[in-house]
């Protein structure tokens, strides 16, 4: 594997990668990033991000398609790692930083395990049991990844996390 990894992203009519499907078994559904908006399968639009322009916390709302506040996160500024919080539109309280080649998701101890530099990231809980995979398209100019939804429960905080994954690699594209 180089430096950037193997690419596991999958369009909406492209079975999940055969890697991918080995490792994880196959996910209940796919969902798909397309710069701001994640949309199913049918290309149906379920929720969008609305961020701050200028910013240096990178603050931004997530909304589903009715409009009703999914998530909202930013950036902690001037710390050595990626470090966000995460407000949950029920109250609950995330914090997500780099640690490694991992990120972490306290309380609950989940964990993003990345390969090449977050093109392909698994999300798993503190038992270990696969939650989602997102994977990023492959030279994009539309910045576009899929999630493999393991535990459909999960999907508010797995569409938050993978869009916290999505502006670390943004925000690593333009140190880089």
């Amino acid at each position: 594997m180089g430096l950037f990894g193997t690419y596991r992203y999958h369009e909406p009519w492209e079975p999940v990668d055969e890697e991918v499907a080995a490792q994880c078994g196959q996910p209940a559904y796919s969902l798909f990033m397309v710069k701001k908006e994640i949309r199913d399968a049918k290309d149906q639009a379920l929720y969008y991000e609305d961020a701050k322009v200028l910013s240096v916390r990178y603050k931004t709302d997530i909304y589903d398609a009715k409009d009703q506040l999914v998530a909202h996160y930013e950036r902690v500024p001037l710390s050595w790692h990626y470090r966000y919080y995460i407000q949950m539109d029920g109250g609950t309280a995330l914090e997500l930083y780099k640690d490694g080649n991992e990120l972490t998701i306290e309380p609950g101890s989940w964990i993003v395990r990345m390969d090449g530099f977050a093109v392909n990231c698994t999300l798993v809980d503190a038992e270990g049991r696969v939650l989602a995979f997102i994977g990023q398209k492959k030279w994009s100019m539309s910045d576009r990844y899929c999630i493999d939804v393991y535990e459909p429960e999960a999907e508010r905080f797995i569409v938050a996390i993978a869009a916290v994954i999505r502006s670390i690699n943004y925000q690593a594209d333009l140190v880089y």
